[in-house]
């Protein structure tokens, strides 16, 4: 699971040390408990079964997690190059 070294690797070594192991261990869990939802969620908003979610489906998205309440595009670029910038970090 090369993301949870990518995660949990500060050193940037390719190994875990003791003091990155609970970052390890929380990003393992994390997983575990959520992949099933994060790929359900994600199975209903790619409407058109791309694999990837364009920018509006990732808004009807957004808005749902925002109680319906509408988002600016503004946020949601935002929030796309944040995951952008993250992925592109690890």
């Amino acid at each position: 699971m090369d993301f949870i070294l990518k995660e949990a690797d500060a050193e940037g070594n390719g190994l875990i040390n003791a003091s990155e192991l609970g970052t390890a261990l929380s990003v393992w869990k994390q997983y575990n408990d959520n992949h099933q939802y994060v790929e359900a969620v994600f199975e209903e908003y790619d409407t058109d079964k791309s694999g990837k979610l364009d920018i509006e489906e990732f808004t009807h998205l957004l808005i749902t997690l925002n109680d319906g309440r509408d988002v600016s595009i503004a946020d949601v670029e935002e929030v796309m190059q944040k995951v952008t910038t993250a992925l592109t970090a690890c």
